[in-house]
């Protein structure tokens, strides 16, 4: 009896960001509904929240590839940014927001 075994396959890794590369599903129909359009944020603003790994980073990457005014900013280094060019973007995305809303859980 033989055992399978898994063949190493010399591949480079291929970053997949984009909005084809995306699995659209029921489950997230709503955020990328969203997303796609600003108009319906409520008072201009929208936190899009879910556990790691479920694809918040790579839908942001869809709206800054879709918006050519989108500024993408980290929330621990947000003290740091440019508040001119923050103030300028339509939309700022703030990843990481947690770090600059505190942890309640302290």
């Amino acid at each position: 009896m033989s055992t399978a075994k898994q063949l190493p396959l010399s591949m480079p890794p291929r970053e997949a960001l984009g909005p084809a590369d995306f699995a659209r599903s029921p489950a997230n129909d709503e955020a990328v509904a969203m997303l796609s359009d600003p108009a319906r944020w409520p008072v201009g603003r929208l936190a899009l929240v879910a556990p790691a790994g479920a694809g918040k980073s790579h839908l942001v990457n869809m709206l800054l590839m879709t918006s050519g005014a989108a500024l993408r900013v980290e929330g621990a280094s947000i003290a740091d940014a440019d508040i001119d060019a923050l103030a300028a973007a339509d939309p700022v995305i703030v990843e990481g927001a947690e770090a600059v809303a505190g942890d309640p859980a302290r």
